[in-house]
Parts: structure tokens; sequence; C-alpha cells
């Protein structure tokens, strides 16, 4: 069955080191873009943009280079955003 709704799910595991997995669900075709930022707003890393089909998608991240702390993961699909925090401890 394909899901009713635009969601982000909460990264895991969370707090992560040295790799965490996103995932987001679609309920229709989307343009959408995976983007990763720091607290002060700062863009950290797009980790997806195209369009993808309706239902399930997945994604290890990790970033060797960032610094521990909180980190904003976006998920934009032109007429919504969602937001979820994530703590990367080193």
């Amino acid at each position: 069955t394909l899901p009713v709704s635009f969601r982000l799910e909460q990264n895991y595991p969370n707090p992560f080191n040295p790799s965490t997995t996103l995932r987001f669900t679609l309920s229709q075709a989307s343009h959408i873009r995976l983007e990763v930022f720091d607290l002060l707003g700062r863009h950290t890393s797009t980790i997806t943009e195209g369009l993808y089909t309706a239902g399930s998608h997945e994604f290890n991240w990790s970033c060797p280079s960032c610094a521990s702390g909180l980190y904003i993961l976006q998920l934009t699909d032109g007429s919504a955003t969602r937001q979820r925090k994530m703590l990367f401890l080193k």
C-alpha cells in the first residue's frame, strides 16, 4: 500500500557516529531535496535531490569532516518541508 502522507522519519541511530540511516515516505511522485544544516543554518550537505516515486525511501549518511553537535535534517518537496534534529557525536 502507498503512504497517505509526506513524512520524514527520525534518523537511526540518534545520536550517531559515524553514520546514520535516513528514511522518508511520499504519498505521490515528487521532486524532493534532502539536506543537512548546522544549528546556525549553514548548509552542510545535500544528500539527494530529484524525482522520487511514491513510497518509502532510505539513505545512509555520514560526515567524517563534521564537528560533533546538533544538525537539522530537512526534506522539501516544493509545497511542504519537514525537519528532524540529529545528534552527531565523535
